[in-house]
């Protein structure tokens, strides 16, 4: 069985030294010879000195190897895959990250036992890195349902799921490629088996300041509103979803201005702008509290309403998006990265 390990890198001078020294003591740790590890570094034509310092870790490194594409998008950088033949799985990690001692094991260990389509596992704030808040109440993996949980810094394909798929459609810049070729896999009817793993640990460097995390937000609301139109849901299910959102942003637009005639009405704006959603993420917010008991921090709680309180600028995006995006948008443009070296 061989996996090939695909770290997209674009301006990562500071983690890609760390992400694949990782990479390399996990395969280290490997005590078997029936799951062969090989490790690209896609330079996504860095400005930076990602790609001398990878090509200096490589060096004689029989399995590591680095490779610069032009540069272009996340989606298309993931297709990197498709310049190398005969293996049996393909594995995404980010350059700003790397992975646990057990990850290689772990990941040999779930092909062999499950043969899954596509495995998945947490991922965690890098180790390196100061404890972030917002990674407690946002990123981390425990706040969401294990068996949809994909996030491109700890996820791996059957090469056979790709081939059927035709790749990562160019869809969205920069975020967004596993939802984008989730959303492909729906539209062609492709049934696969999603396993996730506890114990399938990497890492990543997360945002930890939270104007970042506020525009990171507003964007994937309008992603949200994209992902909508290119899946297959009814209409009636869209205007349901712009009447939620419309109702969440209109109703806290109004807390401040009636606050100021009738401070109980405010009071009941905002809780009725927020309910619908406490409402459909009830397990969420059960964790967020037990989180909050556990820490007793005013920091902790301050962070909690900032992340609990970006809902609404991701609701907003999506307005935006839905009123204002003419995009002709398609999952069918698959494209190809250009090599510039090896």
């Amino acid at each position: 069985m061989r996996v090939l390990i695909v770290v997209c890198a674009y301006n990562e001078e500071k983690g890609i030294l760390d992400c694949l020294k990782s990479i390399d003591i996990s395969i280290k740790s490997l005590n078997r010879s029936d799951v062969v590890y090989d490790v690209v570094c896609v330079d996504n034509s860095s400005t930076d000195n990602t790609k001398h310092i990878a090509e200096i870790f490589t060096g004689n490194k029989r399995n590591f190897s680095v490779i610069t594409i032009k540069h272009c998008s996340l989606s298309i950088s993931r297709n990197s895959y498709k310049l190398y033949d005969n293996y049996d799985y393909i594995a995404y990690l980010d350059g700003d990250g790397g992975v646990d001692g057990s990850w290689c094991s772990e990941l040999a260990n779930i092909i062999l036992t499950h043969k899954a389509d596509i495995i998945s596992g947490p991922v965690f704030e890098h180790k390196s890195s100061a404890p972030n808040l917002i990674w407690d109440f946002y990123y981390d993996s425990e706040l969401s349902d294990s068996s949809t949980y994909l996030i491109g810094a700890n996820m791996i394909f059957s090469s056979k799921l790709l081939e059927v798929s035709g790749g990562f459609p160019s869809l969205f810049y920069s975020r967004g490629d596993e939802t984008g070729l989730l959303l492909r896999l729906n539209k062609l009817g492709v049934e696969y088996q999603h396993h996730f793993s506890s114990s399938l640990i990497a890492y990543n460097c997360f945002d930890k300041n939270l104007t970042t995390f506020f525009k990171t937000q507003y964007q994937d609301g309008k992603r949200s509103d994209q992902v909508y139109r290119l899946s297959n849901v009814l209409n009636s299910k869209r205007t349901i979803n712009f009447l939620y959102k419309f109702n969440s942003v209109a109703s806290v637009l109004l807390v401040i201005p009636v606050s100021i005639i009738d401070v109980k009405f405010g009071v009941f704006l905002l809780l009725w702008s927020y309910l619908p959603h406490f409402f459909r993420t009830q397990r969420y917010h059960k964790i967020i509290l037990k989180k909050l008991i556990q820490k007793r921090r005013v920091s902790s709680m301050a962070y909690a309403l900032a992340v609990l309180s970006s809902r609404y600028l991701f609701d907003l995006g999506y307005l935006v998006s839905y009123f204002t995006s003419k995009e002709n948008l398609t999952l069918d443009r698959i494209e190809k990265p250009v090599v510039v070296s090896k």
